[in-house]
């Protein structure tokens, strides 16, 4: 495994890198989701698997999120819209109902 820190707007990796890319709940601070998709797409290499979990968006209005202005809360819909437009295939989304709320997985193939 190798680590660095750097933000997600410019990953410092060669173009198709990672077969699959995963994030939990970090969706949340990026203000600009179509750069951010289309930085993704560009270190997955093709028929690469990109997992973006959400939390259930009860808990995040629980938790004062929505009044945060670090965070951004995305619709479910918005991020497939998204994926679809930056030619991201298969797109689904697996849904988990939580003590807590509804948590989503937003599944797509580069």
């Amino acid at each position: 495994m190798e680590l660095k820190h750097a933000g997600v707007s410019s990953i410092p990796y060669e173009d198709d890198s990672f077969d699959k890319v995963y994030a939990v709940n970090v969706i949340y601070l990026w203000d600009d989701l179509r750069s951010v998709v289309k930085e993704l797409g560009r270190v997955m290499k093709p028929k690469g698997i990109l997992a973006l979990y959400m939390a259930p968006p009860e808990m995040m209005d629980k938790l004062g999120v929505r009044r945060s202005p670090l965070f951004t809360l995305y619709d479910v819909d918005d991020v497939v819209r998204v994926l679809e437009e930056a030619g991201f295939g298969e797109v689904s989304v697996k849904t988990e109902a939580l003590a807590v709320g509804t948590a989503s997985c937003v599944l797509a193939k580069k």
